[in-house]
């Protein structure tokens, strides 16, 4: 992976963290997240209008995430990023769930193994952040992260660069 795709990932990674722990720029309309490489922004609504728990926000699956990954079932995906044209291509999700962090990230493992993958979990340096990652080489990884907050509404986010899953 050359540094200039490192560099966007990490940023937009950072950009999306931030707002899942209510740290990056707002308005009415939501959340402005703007990447620092090359000032891309992507819109992302982010409103619990309505009373409900996991938001208002139900995106659809993108097409580019396999049918069978393992999203719990009471996931609401709110924001989506695909960079196709970029060399390797990067692609993004993150949605919210009442799933534990740990069953998430078991089920991630699980599913990269019934594919021939190799996943992994790995370290954080918070208990109430957990982490697994699939690495193919060849500039082909993917990282989940899942979120637990202290109302129960735990934050999904999945990073790929290219598609390690195939």
């Amino acid at each position: 992976m050359n540094s200039r795709t490192s560099a966007h990932i990490l940023s937009f990674a950072g950009a999306f963290t931030l707002a899942a722990c209510g740290g990056s720029n707002s308005s009415e309309d939501g959340e402005i997240l703007t990447s620092a490489i090359d000032g891309t922004s992507v819109s992302v609504a982010m409103s619990d209008d309505g009373g409900e728990t996991l938001g208002s926000v139900k995106l659809p699956r993108p097409s580019w995430l396999p049918e069978d990954f393992p999203l719990p079932k009471d996931a609401r995906i709110y924001a989506v990023v695909a960079q196709e044209k970029q060399t390797p291509p990067i692609y993004m999700i993150q949605a919210r769930t009442m799933s534990g962090g740990e069953e998430v990230v078991k089920s991630f493992i699980d599913w990269a193994n019934r594919r021939g993958l190799q996943a992994e979990r790995n370290n954080s340096p918070n208990v109430q952040i957990h982490i697994a990652s699939i690495d193919q080489g060849n500039d082909s990884r993917a990282e989940l992260q899942v979120h637990q907050q202290e109302n129960g509404v735990n934050n999904i986010m999945l990073a790929a660069n290219g598609r390690p899953w195939r």
